[in-house]
């Protein structure tokens, strides 16, 4: 059996969007959000990598 590969994961805070008009215009700030959020975990987890990968560090929220 091969070893498992090292694995991080990241995750934030739950997005609101129930403020959001129900239309494209709502549609289109939630996914632009959805992906800052997202780009935002990703980059988070790419400095981590460039240092050394701990076991834990949480990301701090609101570093958008």
């Amino acid at each position: 059996l091969r070893r498992p590969t090292p694995v991080s994961v990241a995750f934030g805070e739950p997005l609101r969007f129930h403020t959001y008009p129900r239309n494209s215009g709502g549609y289109r700030r939630a996914s632009e959000e959805t992906m800052a959020e997202i780009r935002r975990l990703w980059e988070f987890l790419a400095e981590l990598h460039r240092h050394g990968r701990p076991n834990a560090t949480p990301p701090r929220a609101g570093t958008r």
